[in-house]
C-alpha cells in the first residue's frame, strides 16, 4: 500500500510539473511536447517507481517523456553530460533529480542564460 501511495504522489507531482510547463505551449502539427527527465539512477526501486509515475502522467497528458540517468547515483559528471546533451534536443521542460545540487544548478543556470 505504501508503495502505491508513493507512486501516486510522485506521479501527481510530476504531472503538476508537466502541466505547468504545458500552459500556452504550441506544438508543431500536433506533435507531442517533449519533457526530459534526468534521474540520479535507474538502479534503485524508488527511482524506478518515480519513472513509472512520470511515464503514466506523461501518457495521460500526451507528452513525450525522455528519461535518462547515470549508472551510479553519485555520478555527477555523467548526469551533467546527460543534461547538456538533452538540452541540445530542445525539450519543452527539464525535470531533474540532482546527484549534486551545486554542480547541476550551475549547468542549468548556464543553459538559462544561453536559452
Amino acid at each position: 500500500m505504501a508503495r502505491l501511495d508513493r507512486r501516486l504522489l510522485i506521479g501527481l507531482v510530476i504531472l503538476g510539473l508537466i502541466a505547468g510547463c504545458n500552459r500556452g505551449a504550441s506544438t508543431e502539427a500536433g506533435a507531442p511536447q517533449k519533457v526530459a527527465f534526468v534521474m540520479k539512477t535507474l538502479n534503485h526501486p524508488f527511482f524506478l517507481d518515480m519513472q513509472r509515475g512520470a511515464q503514466e502522467a506523461a501518457d495521460r497528458e500526451g507528452i513525450q517523456l525522455v528519461v535518462q540517468a547515470a549508472e551510479r547515483e553519485i555520478d555527477v559528471e555523467k548526469q551533467m553530460q546527460i543534461i547538456e546533451n538533452l538540452l541540445q534536443t530542445g525539450p519543452r521542460a527539464l525535470v531533474v533529480t540532482p546527484s549534486g545540487s551545486r554542480e547541476i544548478a550551475s549547468a542549468i543556470a548556464k543553459e538559462n542564460v544561453r536559452g
